[in-house]
């Protein structure tokens, strides 16, 4: 399986350069019960990251820490708002148990 990155990178309207939030891993495996961290480091620097599970039955994220819930696969989301368009990088989250 290949899987690419979805990094999203814009010049902000201020012209203070480019948006973008990038993902410190585009693919995680952990085991059932397990946590990691993700880190997003963000353009402009210190924007608010807000994460989100497509499937909570496989994974919980919270403040970048996934943990794996129940055997599959799920997107890991992280999506920070720049001068009101929404930039977001993904992470593949491979749950086994």
């Amino acid at each position: 399986i290949t899987i690419a990155p979805t990094t999203v990178i814009k010049e902000t309207e201020a012209g203070s350069g480019y948006a973008s939030v990038m993902l410190s891993s585009h693919v995680l495996n952990i085991k059932d019960g397990d946590s990691v961290k993700l880190r997003a480091v963000t353009n402009p620097e210190g924007e608010t990251v807000t994460w989100s599970s497509a499937s909570s039955l496989v994974a919980t994220v919270a403040n970048g820490v996934v943990t794996g819930e129940g055997e599959g696969n799920t997107i890991v989301t992280a999506t920070i708002t720049v001068d009101g368009v929404s930039y977001s990088d993904t992470c593949t989250v491979i749950v086994t148990a």
